[in-house]
């Protein structure tokens, strides 16, 4: 008895577990898991690049539609292009001293990460001799799998 109630069962398994897809041989691989170590390294690399003055890696950090607010800058930073002569003006600074103070990372999906710093810059040789700013920068991966900056606001700490 207990035999005829189990072969019904074991028939509709077989043949439920032949109607399962073939996996896609086209789908893409499963994105590697975004960590905070490298959130950090790919949020801070714009922070390199001020002080070496690589103003290609330097705008290759914002996406062409990114956005946000500027210390340097009253409006609204309306896209990425915009941020390629914000940052020309600051590179013209040459800070060659970046001290991240604090930072907090907030990783909100693999796709998309929050970095959030108080660094002081300053400049042996240039114009601007020291500085500190707030800054927050919202980073998405793109279409090729890079991280870019979509929204960045920045802002001077108020004098005590």
């Amino acid at each position: 008895m207990r035999l005829i109630r189990l072969v019904p069962a074991a028939v509709a398994i077989a043949i439920l577990s032949g109607c399962q897809k073939p996996a896609d041989p086209l789908a893409a691989a499963p994105k590697a898991r975004l960590t905070e170590a490298e959130a950090i390294r790919i949020a801070t690399m714009p922070l390199t690049n001020w002080s070496t003055e690589n103003a290609k890696a330097l705008d290759a950090a914002y996406a062409p539609d990114a956005i946000g607010f500027d210390a340097s800058a009253a409006p609204l930073v309306p896209n990425g292009a915009a941020f390629v002569k914000i940052n020309q003006d600051f590179m013209a600074m040459k800070f060659d001293k970046v001290n991240v103070r604090m930072r907090k990372v907030q990783i909100l999906s693999e796709d998309i990460f929050i970095f959030t710093s108080y660094t002081d810059l300053a400049s042996t040789h240039g114009p601007g001799k020291a500085s500190s700013w707030r800054c927050t920068g919202v980073f998405q991966r793109q279409p090729d799998d890079k991280f870019q900056m979509v929204n960045e606001h920045c802002s001077f700490p108020p004098t005590p």
